[in-house]
């Protein structure tokens, strides 16, 4: 005999109050997608420029086609760490978070710290000769100023270290402005902040100071906009303002170049357009030959310099352990003195895939290249490509050391880790505050 049992509806759920959805950064600004970039385009650019143009633009050979394919194989190992993120990586979502009191009182801390340090920064260039008359002498390009100058901003140990938080400082600060004005000290922090990174950039010839602030000033900018319209319901896009951007850094690259002495020799010879393209083209074509120059100098892989500077310049490090002692040899120091007999001495860089395959050879860099991509493309799916507070300054830190990396090994050198470590240290109060408010 069967039970006739009735079958009573399950209680309805509680409606959920419905969430702003969290805007999302454009695909193409994925860190991983950004350093790949950065990697291929100066090896692409050197295998199609004829040797003639390239020797001309330089003052360099280019490099061989052995080289170059070696190239496209560490750059391949970057790819496939791309297309392996793609299957693991987590979709984690974040809240939109604009401000919370820990996320804010962090920003304030890391300014703070940056301010004193430009502060005694300045003083020591003041004191060891720095002046209006020297920065005026600079910036009207006469003959010589540009070096005393450069010797008056020479590194302090300890204190340009600190000036490295400036970047997610600065923008983690903007952010929080979103929901309430910054304040006068905050505005006065600023501005010391921004100040101290042009004069680095035009009285020193830094110009990375100046993007390592710009670029995440300008991502916080768009952030914080983004932020306020999305409360109110309202979507945008991000491309014309990356155009201005691009625009923008091009122009300071070219007000910077008009100091250098190369331009001072040639002014009035040579059309001023002509003569930025070539450099902006020589700076990235020279990041990928030199790694050639200084493959043939290292006796054997791997000789870790250029691509552990991070290490070499660490606090303490220096004064117990030295390359010299290690390899038996300076590898940077021997590549410096070739660049000054043999090679072109203002061309100084060599960019992250170059130098990875000449410091680590083939697989290891291949393996490194692969790990980068990998980690960098996780990061960016687990909550870096939606705009929360604190994810906006560590993108913005990304994002300087993935461009950079044409030129330098960024992501392996002191002043990434100090500025990433800042970064992070505001993104986990607000990823912390997000998920108490998702658990409550």
């Amino acid at each position: 005999m069967t039970l006739d049992r009735t079958t009573r509806p399950a209680p309805a759920e509680p409606a959920r109050q419905s969430e702003p959805e969290t805007p999302r950064w454009p695909a193409w600004l994925n860190p991983a997608v950004l350093v790949l970039v950065a990697m291929s385009l100066p090896a692409v650019a050197v295998a199609l420029t004829p040797d003639q143009l390239f020797l001309e633009i330089t003052g360099l050979y280019p490099a061989s086609d052995g080289f170059l394919l070696q190239l496209a194989i560490v750059c391949g190992g970057g790819l496939v760490g791309l297309a392996v993120s793609t299957f693991i990586a987590p979709r984690a979502r974040f809240r939109l978070v604009a401000e919370t009191a820990r996320f804010r009182h962090r920003a304030r801390v890391l300014t703070t710290i940056t301010t004193v340090a430009y502060l005694i920064y300045g003083a020591l260039a003041v004191a060891r000769g720095l002046g209006p008359a020297l920065a005026a002498s600079v910036l009207r390009g006469e003959p010589g100023a540009l070096q005393a100058s450069r010797e008056a901003f020479a590194p302090v140990a300890g204190v340009t270290t600190l000036v490295a938080f400036g970047g997610p400082a600065v923008c983690a600060l903007i952010v929080a402005s979103a929901e309430r004005k910054l304040t006068r000290p905050e505005l006065t922090a600023i501005a010391v902040i921004v100040v101290g990174a042009f004069a680095r950039g035009y009285l020193n010839a830094e110009r990375l100071a100046i993007l390592e602030v710009a670029i995440p000033t300008f991502f916080a900018i768009v952030a914080r906009r983004r932020i306020r319209l999305a409360a109110e319901g309202v979507r945008t896009r991000s491309a014309p303002a990356m155009i201005a951007a691009a625009v923008a850094a091009v122009s300071l690259f070219a007000t910077g170049e008009l100091l250098r002495p190369s331009y001072q020799v040639r002014e009035g010879t040579v059309n001023f357009g002509s003569y930025i393209y070539g450099r902006l083209s020589a700076y990235y074509l020279s990041s990928t030959a030199n790694g050639e120059y200084l493959r043939h100098l290292i006796d054997a892989v791997p000789t870790p310099m250029f691509t552990a500077q991070a290490f070499w310049t660490f606090p303490g490090v220096s004064a117990v352990l030295t390359p010299s002692a290690v390899f038996g040899y300076d590898p940077q120091e021997t590549f410096y003195v070739m660049l000054s007999q043999r090679l072109n001495p203002e061309m100084n860089t060599v960019g992250l895939a170059p130098s990875l395959l000449a410091e680590w050879g083939l697989v290891a860099a291949t393996v490194i290249a692969a790990a980068l991509t990998l980690v960098l493309s996780l990061s960016w799916r687990s909550g870096l490509n939606r705009l929360s507070a604190g994810g906006v300054a560590v993108l913005g830190v990304l994002i300087v050391a993935s461009i950079e990396s044409a030129r330098y090994p960024y992501f392996l050198q002191g002043r990434f880790v100090v500025a990433f470590f800042g970064a992070w240290w505001i993104y986990s109060s607000a990823r912390r505050s997000s998920s108490g408010k998702a658990r409550s």
